[in-house]
């Protein structure tokens, strides 16, 4: 998105949003991330929360107004997942379980990982092994975005999202 001025806060855009755009006219949306391109000032990222039904519709239009320019509308969704632990729903810093190896899915922290220096280490996805998927599907890292479990939970907060 583009924003013309640099003074333009979460307040701004929520008020040039609802003024250009009939669909938010009477809708309740939070505006919960506006971010300034590092190397552009003029371009940003906006970041809505809203119901499900007028999430449909701007998805569907494309593009939403924002003063007079024209921003891209896209779908995303944000998993959290532990860094500690693998597992979703909360952070590493926030995190009361034991440490388990994102490369290997040992009981160990990742940094602190033997294997992941060998050369011929075969990851093993510790939240697919959980899900009890067969052997040939759990060859990544937890962290690898492309994963089934992975792909399962940001499907699921997909569709719970409002």
């Amino acid at each position: 998105a583009v924003v013309s001025t640099q003074s333009t806060g979460i307040q701004e855009v929520d008020r040039l949003l609802r003024e250009r755009n009939d669909e938010l006219q009477n809708v309740h949306f939070d505006v919960v991330a506006f971010k300034r391109n590092y190397h552009n000032s003029q371009l940003c990222t906006i970041g809505l929360r809203l119901p499900a039904e007028v999430k449909r519709l701007l998805i569907k239009q494309g593009v939403v107004y924002v003063s007079n320019t024209i921003c891209k509308v896209v779908d995303r969704v944000h998993v959290i997942q532990c860094f500690n632990c693998q597992e979703f729903y909360h952070m590493q810093k926030d995190c009361s379980k034991k440490a388990v190896c994102r490369h290997c899915s040992m009981d160990h922290s990742s940094r602190d990982c033997k294997e992941v220096s060998k050369t011929n280490l075969i990851p093993i996805c510790v939240n697919c092994k959980k899900s009890g998927l067969n052997s040939g599907l759990l060859k990544h890292t937890a962290s690898d975005y492309q994963y089934p479990s992975y792909k399962t939970v940001m499907q699921t907060m997909a569709s719970n999202s409002v």
